[in-house]
């Protein structure tokens, strides 16, 4: 990818941990990456921007996360206060929320993590064609929408974001790679979304961004159709410049979850670091998750 060999010439420290994980990777792997990254290079052109920005981007948010992680070992807590914080700093600016939306699109074919999450998700969605009814909370960059369009070929799609720069980014992103497919774009805050039901909801990446999440959880319950399904992404000890609720471990994620009323179908935990997973909670390891969910009281009348 064009963006690798940019990155690397910014940062040699990171070109060491890309090529360690690209390194590994299968033909598959490529191909989407490819495909990812030409199709970027297309979006900026017609927006006039260098792509030497996309790669500073990264650098960016890489340092960025690098220096949160050294004030939480330091601190055991978050330091961001407040979701109001971070969308004043973060959420409402045009600079910071497209330096950070881009980084992370690049850290979906950068970071094992990211990936292994993205491909979880696609996973997921290969096997439930026969959606119809389909909501996006927090579309971020837009990638795992557009993996949704390509994979739910009936369903009808709406997305909502607390970010309007995000929400754009999504929709550049959607009317570039996923041509013909329509959606309904709004700004909203997650938290004040009406409980209309529909039959797959997609939350990725939103629970951390929350000052309380049961309310989130139990709303998301809510709005889950009879015999629906819900795919949801968070972090456990995993720093940010936007990250406010702090799960302490995997556990911690799962009982929310169950309290909520739902039931994990299947999850991936991954850690950040080559760390035992009996380790991972007595160190606090950072911990990506994610977790394919049903309403309880529908899997016990099943």
């Amino acid at each position: 990818m064009k963006f690798v060999e940019l990155i690397a010439t910014r940062n040699p420290l990171q070109k060491k941990a890309m090529n360690s994980f690209l390194s590994d990777q299968d033909e598959d792997f490529w191909s989407s990456a490819e495909q990812f990254s030409k199709g970027l290079l297309e979006v900026l052109a017609k927006k006039g921007i260098d792509p030497s920005y996309i790669a500073d981007s990264y650098v960016k948010m890489c340092r960025n996360m690098l220096s949160q992680q050294v004030a939480f070992k330091r601190s055991g807590s978050y330091t961001c206060a407040h979701p109001e914080d971070a969308y004043e700093s973060v959420y409402s600016s045009e600079s910071e929320m497209s330096s950070y939306m881009y980084g992370l699109a690049l850290s979906q074919f950068l970071w094992a993590n990211h990936y292994a999450l993205f491909r979880f998700y696609k996973d997921i969605c290969s096997r439930s064609p026969s959606i119809r009814n389909y909501l996006e909370i927090g579309p971020g960059h837009g990638l795992f929408l557009i993996e949704a369009m390509r994979l739910l070929p009936d369903a009808r799609f709406t997305a909502i974001d607390i970010s309007p720069v995000s929400l754009r980014i999504s929709q550049e992103f959607v009317g570039h790679f996923a041509q013909g497919r329509e959606c309904v774009f709004r700004v909203q805050d997650a938290r004040s979304i009406a409980a209309e039901q529909y039959d797959f909801i997609s939350m990725c990446e939103v629970l951390e961004h929350l000052d309380e999440t049961m309310p989130m959880l139990r709303k998301l319950h809510r709005m889950t159709a009879p015999g629906g399904r819900v795919f949801i992404t968070t972090c456990a000890n995993c720093p940010a410049i936007d990250h406010t609720y702090l799960y302490d471990s995997v556990g911690h994620i799962q009982r929310e979850l169950n309290d909520a009323g739902f039931v994990i179908l299947e999850d991936l935990p991954l850690a950040v670091g080559d760390v035992p997973e009996y380790l991972w909670e007595t160190r606090r390891e950072e911990i990506n998750y994610a977790a394919w969910l049903a309403r309880a009281e529908d899997m016990s009348r099943a």
